[in-house]
């Protein structure tokens, strides 16, 4: 995947953990935003990590 596609998957998998109908696997999103070359300091990268750790509980 070349890096310009890394934003645009990372933004779908937040846009499916937090859409009222959106469906994720958090297992596999795990791995795959483990992946991604984006900012992990900003504020929607936390959001996403605590989102996907919660919905493994």
């Amino acid at each position: 995947m070349d890096i310009g596609s890394h934003e645009v998957v990372f933004n779908s998998l937040l846009h499916s953990a937090f859409d009222v109908y959106g469906q994720i696997d958090s297992k596999k999103a795990q791995l795959i935003l483990a992946e991604l070359k984006v900012d992990i300091n900003s504020e929607n990268y936390k959001l996403l990590k605590k989102k996907l750790q919660l919905i493994d509980k």
